[in-house]
């Protein structure tokens, strides 16, 4: 009777035991199956945004765009590729000026129209501190240092440098989701210098999106609301054509596309396809043909150009499927004498912009 009591005893408890473990169980999937939709809802709504990474197009724009500026005071110091920072003080027409700001630009002016000789040297009062685009910094003792970082002070023509003449009105929100740890979040981004580390910081595998509506500046003052990427695109396109300190040393687009060879070095279309013109070398003609080079294979095809309302239209017809993405309306978004750059719009009228860059072959 005893032994059986246990028996029951020890049934009980491991019915107990099973409950248990079995509701554990359960519970543990319950959370694997939420955490798991959870995560894929997240991807998806994130997907649905207008996404973008570091290396997007429109990253590397905005960039530029917050750059540190140096141009404004170039009339001061001789040189684009630094600005000296506030404050500080200059000997002009035998007079010294202080510096604290901006709009303290003007008394220099005033002192240099004042001065009879209009080669009168702006003369610094030392020690100053330079900054530069990327917002480091660098301490000046004497003129013999700032004689020698003039030297340094080369602009590459091949390189595209700050966008000026448009600004954020901050301060903006901007969506992150990393794809490793798939954790969302929003960041708010106050001033240029914290947008550009934001962005020189972020990771391969953090997707961003702006939070739209956002508002810039534009080239005369007016605020002008931005509700998507391809908005935020144009008042760039527009800053970079419309502002003289952006393209005043810009080559001829017929010149610079004829001379020398050329590789497309990104092309995207959905996603990044650049490596379906790996090894082809094209060649632009002045009689609009193209010859295209691989491993010695030679292809022949026609390239066109025109401009409609003020913007540059390109194509190439190359009778290759592969060639077919470039037999559209690419509109010229910028260029140099080392690279193009084109965007587009895809055929089926999704408004979703793509992009084809051609860099010049060394």
């Amino acid at each position: 009777m005893v032994a059986f009591r246990i028996k029951v005893h020890l049934d009980i408890d491991n019915m107990r035991y099973f409950r248990k473990y079995f509701t554990f169980q359960l519970i543990a999937v319950i959370l694997l199956i939420f955490t798991s939709c959870q995560s894929e809802i997240v991807t998806e709504e994130f997907t649905n945004q207008e996404t973008i990474l570091k290396d997007s197009p429109l990253t590397t724009f905005v960039k530029r765009v917050v750059m540190q500026n140096t141009s404004q005071d170039d009339f001061i110091d001789n040189a684009a590729c630094f600005t000296v920072k506030f404050p500080y003080s200059v000997i002009v027409n035998n007079t010294i000026v202080s510096l604290d700001h901006v709009a303290d630009y003007s008394k220099v002016e005033k002192q240099l129209s004042l001065s009879s000789n209009t080669k009168d040297p702006v003369i610094f009062m030392f020690p100053i501190t330079l900054l530069f685009t990327d917002y480091t910094e660098k301490k000046i003792n004497n003129q013999s240092e700032y004689d020698a970082q003039l030297q340094t002070c080369t602009v590459d023509s091949n390189t595209f440098l700050k966008i000026n003449c448009i600004d954020f009105v901050f301060p903006i929100k901007i969506s992150v989701y990393d794809s490793n740890t798939q954790i969302p979040s929003v960041v708010a981004i106050t001033d240029d210098k914290s947008l550009y580390f934001f962005i020189e910081n972020l990771g391969l595998s953090q997707y961003i999106s702006f939070n739209y509506p956002l508002m810039v500046t534009d080239n005369i003052g007016q605020i002008v609301p931005i509700i998507n990427n391809s908005r935020l695109e144009d008042a760039i396109k527009k800053a970079i054509d419309n502002c003289g300190t952006n393209n005043s040393a810009s080559p001829l687009f017929l010149e610079t596309i004829t001379s020398g060879s050329w590789k497309i070095s990104y092309y995207y279309e959905d996603i990044v396809k650049s490596s379906l013109y790996d090894g082809y070398v094209f060649n632009f003609k002045n009689d609009k043909t193209v010859t295209v080079n691989k491993s010695g294979k030679i292809l022949q095809g026609e390239w066109e150009t025109k401009v409609d309302n003020d913007v540059r239209e390109f194509r190439v017809k190359i009778d290759l499927n592969i060639f077919n993405p470039l037999n559209e309306d690419w509109k010229l978004f910028e260029f140099n004498s080392d690279q193009l750059r084109f965007r587009g719009e895809l055929d089926d009228g999704d408004k979703e912009t793509s992009y084809l860059y051609f860099t010049k072959v060394k």
